[in-house]
């Protein structure tokens, strides 16, 4: 039996990724709580909705129903590829332009960047002067692309590259 505690900390946490990110899918909230049956996290999220903490619209869970109109694909995207990690992880949050999510493992840090096709100088620019004063190593960068014909144009040390399909499915490439 759950006590009033688990079900607070269960509700805190779903508001806390919901607010962060401002606007997921119902499924990606699925994966974020991996450990629990997905009627628990439903149970949560009609709790949250019901006191008008969150928005639902079929398969979108928003903050607002502001965000229920701009769900950002970037975010989501960068979210699949958070959530091929989310067991191993031990914080996340949203960050700012070009990156989209930030989270550390046990063993590394990592950010997610987000490169729409034709902002690869800029991306590339980005990360020179994010390094300056800190080691390249310190924070693995995962570059979300567009295309796979991206990859030859980024002169960054990057942890990998990859592409989310419409279901969610990551795709890893790695220059050799």
């Amino acid at each position: 039996m759950k006590t009033r505690k688990d079900l607070y900390e269960e509700t805190a946490e779903l508001f806390r990724i919901v607010s962060v990110y401002k606007a997921l899918l119902r499924e990606q909230l699925y994966r974020f709580f991996w450990y629990k049956d997905a009627a628990v996290v439903d149970n949560v999220i009609s709790n949250l909705a019901r006191r008008k903490r969150i928005v639902v619209q079929g398969a979108i869970v928003a903050l607002s129903t502001e965000h229920l109109g701009k769900l950002d694909m970037r975010v989501v995207n960068s979210i699949w590829i958070l959530l091929e990690f989310i067991e191993e992880t031990s914080y996340h949050t949203s960050s700012n332009f070009p990156a989209t999510v930030f989270f550390f493992t046990e063993k590394d840090a990592f950010e997610i960047v987000y490169a729409a096709s034709g902002q690869e100088k800029i991306i590339n620019a980005w990360c020179c002067v994010e390094d300056t004063g800190r080691r390249v190593t310190d924070i693995k960068r995962i570059i979300l692309i567009e295309e796979y014909e991206q990859i030859c144009r980024f002169e960054v040390p990057a942890a990998g590259f990859c592409m989310v399909d419409a279901a969610g499915t990551v795709n890893y490439y790695k220059l050799e």
